[in-house]
């Protein structure tokens, strides 16, 4: 693959010399193109829904994916916030099937959840960012271990929907967020890795480019969009740049591809007259990039922009009415197709299971929601 690079086009292709990024503009980003083998898309198939009790909400914000080693049953995976547990739920059941109770001590416990990573049944990681504190506990919910951090990190060591965490030989790897304001922001990196047995914490992953932080983007777009990889590799999204990131643990590497949504056709500025909320809800940014380890692929996440107001109804757009894309790239991060989601029907939440992707439809704008039940669309990865 390498880079493919014109000094007469200033066109850059596939991969993405480090060199040439830390200098780039905006304008020149937006030139470089996708490696592209257009040959893949998702295909939908079927309806899941996971019945919710009175304790439960009918949509997830954080969520994962479970496969028992030893009898290959699949889970979706949730963190009840009302009750403070993680809740697994039989994906060929449908069903809730077991409940993990976190205990919600100030001192002992954690107070709320911010996300979670399911080793295996006896070693569940469940972290809070409010107290940046992190609990090993088993399937009964019993607490095994207890980690806490430094109060420095406060706001830095942050997961969220769109970055997860994960654990590997007793280091943790979490997205390193940053509120800096962004001429201190040329040294800073967008992960971290805490070793749980030490409390060492380093920076590592992806870094901000000299435009972007030359343009003076607002704090909140710094907020870098960081999941687990193929192999021993974490990826990580700038929501404003059509790139993204591989990072590779342990051999300390970083490399960069062009991963463009065809939707994506302006540079993704920062507002000059209007309000902040109008230019987080109304600009196209990229969410989230999800590995599928069964099929080998990648699939990258693109809201699409909106008019400030509804042409029709002259009312503001809101956050939940933006339109999703989803990019299919292979291992290499070559281009092999984009689909548009269905507007006012799917919520910006998905999963990787073993039959394909699970996607969301608790928009606030489906019509045909229930609230007694956690909805989703299974799309499985088809050959054009």
């Amino acid at each position: 693959m390498g880079c493919n690079y014109s000094k007469e086009n200033k066109t850059i292709s596939g991969q993405v010399s480090i060199e040439e990024l830390r200098e780039a503009t905006l304008e020149e980003i937006m030139e470089w193109e996708n490696d592209v083998q257009e040959d893949l898309t998702l295909t939908y198939s079927r309806e899941i829904d996971f019945p919710v009790d009175s304790t439960s909400r009918n949509f997830s914000i954080y969520s994962g994916y479970y496969q028992d080693n030893e009898t290959g049953e699949e889970f979706f995976v949730n963190n009840n916030e009302f009750i403070n547990s993680i809740d697994f739920y039989s994906i060929e059941k449908e069903a809730l099937q077991h409940r993990v109770l976190i205990d919600k001590d100030e001192f002992t416990g954690l107070r709320n959840i911010s996300g979670f990573y399911v080793a295996n049944r006896d070693s569940i990681y469940v972290y809070s960012n409010n107290q940046l504190k992190m609990l090993l506990v088993d399937f009964k919910g019993n607490t095994l271990a207890s980690y806490s951090f430094p109060a420095t990190y406060a706001n830095k060591l942050l997961t969220h929907m769109f970055s997860k965490f994960f654990v590997k030989d007793d280091v943790a790897i979490i997205n390193y967020n940053s509120f800096l304001p962004a001429k201190f922001l040329a040294d800073s990196l967008t992960g971290a890795t805490i070793d749980l047995k030490t409390n060492e914490i380093k920076k590592i992953g992806a870094f901000f480019p000299k435009s972007y932080i030359d343009i003076g983007y607002a704090p909140t777009f710094y907020n870098s969009r960081f999941n687990r990889g193929q192999r021993n590799s974490i990826v990580t999204r700038l929501a404003a740049l059509p790139l993204l990131f591989k990072y590779d643990i342990y051999s300390d590497s970083l490399k960069a591809f062009v991963v463009k949504s065809k939707y994506h056709t302006k540079v993704i500025e920062p507002w000059d007259v209007e309000s902040e909320r109008a230019y987080e809800y109304l600009k196209g940014d990229y969410y989230f990039t999800l590995y599928d380890e069964f099929r080998h692929v990648y699939y990258s996440v693109f809201s699409l922009e909106l008019p400030i107001k509804d042409p029709s109804t002259g009312l503001l757009n809101d956050l939940e009415d933006k339109q999703m894309s989803i990019i299919i790239t292979d291992t290499t991060f070559k281009y092999r197709g984009e689909v548009l989601l269905e507007k006012d029907i799917y919520f910006r939440n998905m999963v990787v299971i073993e039959d394909g992707l699970l996607i969301s439809t608790a928009s606030i704008n489906n019509s045909t929601e229930r609230e007694n039940l956690m909805g989703f669309h299974l799309y499985k990865l088809d050959s054009l």
